[in-house]
């Protein structure tokens, strides 16, 4: 079955044949693509492209158009030619505190901040292609240097998921505070307030996995554990926070920890918990099933068409929350396949291009607007097709 997901406006034809081959595909698309199998084509990045390693964690894009990907060999920096890698350089002070990197987030500010896996967080300074470092000290600090994820709020502070926990930074500018580190002046200081949720959750989150994190874009800050979501409402004149419970579920594993997910055009939240649980709103109401997959794939993205990326197993599943309808995507090039069961993450830029991470095997990239058509008989003339009861298409 060849399906036609991302459709341009219609254009006109001087072939009224194709007009009607035409309408017969989309027609068929429509009625039965509840569950389809599309061979599509990926472009590939690797160490022969620039890519300092296959293993790619986390993906995002900076507000002047550059792709960051945060890797296990160093920072990579893309400008849609060409890659510029940062790595740890032992004798200068003011590199990567280590290359083994897990993501990489731009904050409301327009500043880079880089997590790594057990030696806490840098922040890139673009002007002088230098880094600050945050990790764990006897003094305020960090208090965990394994850091899985960096989110932000409005007010530009920093929320982190840890293996510790949920972390919250800020940064405080001013004269008094003024240090210097290395060759580098810092003119602010950091304040650290660790997010502790209760007592029995405190016990049990070093058994499962860490706790997830979510800012949706009306700025409110969630912490998902095996079977809840919490609401965080932090003062900023006190410095304090308070918790509240907003939706208990049935946990699918005592061990995993699901996550958030936003649909704009929608209106509404999403819980991925092996299950796809959507909400008709954003106050957690009228929640409903409307998806399982085998996989436990945390990091998801939902693209412009509305289509949620998922890794399910040996293939990317692409669930449509307008229609309902499902894709499960594999590469019409074998040799990506290992890269399609081993993704790490999704993202899907300014342009609608969604980029796929892979944990040893480099990036995909997946552009939409090259894959509107399939050409299935070349060189052949097609003058007519036909489709039957069944839904099959004869020429």
């Amino acid at each position: 079955m060849i399906v036609f997901q991302f459709l341009p406006p219609f254009k006109r034809t001087s072939g009224f044949v194709f007009c009607i081959a035409f309408f017969f595909l989309l027609n068929i698309t429509q009625t039965s693509a509840q569950q389809t199998l599309n061979a599509v084509s990926f472009q590939s990045y690797g160490i022969d492209n620039g890519l300092s390693q296959g293993f790619v964690s986390d993906i995002v894009q900076d507000n002047k158009g550059f792709m960051w990907f945060a890797t296990g060999d160093g920072l990579n920096r893309y400008d849609g030619y060409n890659f510029v890698v940062y790595h740890h350089e032992p004798d200068h002070a003011n590199t990567l505190i280590s290359d083994d990197l897990t993501c990489v987030y731009q904050d409301v500010k327009g500043r880079i901040w880089i997590g790594t896996r057990n030696s806490g967080i840098d922040l890139f300074n673009p002007e002088t292609n230098t880094f600050e470092h945050f990790h764990h000290t006897d003094g305020p600090s960090l208090h965990s240097n394994s850091i899985l994820q960096i989110s932000g709020d409005e007010s530009g502070a920093i929320w982190i998921k840890t293996r510790d926990g949920i972390e919250r930074i800020q940064l405080f500018a001013g004269p008094a505070a003024s240090r210097t580190k290395g060759s580098t002046k810092v003119p602010y200081h950091a304040e650290f307030i660790p997010v502790q949720i209760d007592r029995q959750t405190e016990l049990h989150k070093k058994k499962s996995a860490p706790q997830g994190l979510f800012i949706d874009s009306r700025n409110r800050i969630f912490i998902t554990t095996t079977d809840k979501i919490w609401q965080v409402f932090f003062n900023a004149k006190t410095n304090k926070y308070k918790l509240t419970e907003r939706y208990k579920f049935a946990s699918s594993d005592n061990a995993f920890v699901p996550q958030l997910l936003e649909d704009k055009a929608g209106k509404r939240l999403l819980l991925n918990n092996r299950d796809i649980i959507q909400f008709a709103d954003y106050e957690f109401n009228d929640p409903k099933k409307i998806y399982s997959y085998d996989a436990y794939q945390i990091r998801t993205v939902i693209d412009r068409e509305q289509n949620l990326w998922l890794s399910n197993n040996n293939k990317i599943t692409l669930l449509n929350l307008k229609t309902g309808n499902v894709q499960n995507l594999i590469s019409n090039i074998p040799d990506q396949s290992l890269a399609i069961s081993a993704v790490t993450d999704f993202y899907c830029d300014k342009t609608g291009v969604v980029w796929i991470g892979s944990g040893g095997y480099g990036l995909l990239k997946y552009d939409p607007e090259a894959e509107l058509f399939h050409h299935i008989f070349p060189g052949e003339a097609v003058y007519q097709l036909l489709t039957d009861q069944g839904n099959n298409i004869y020429t």
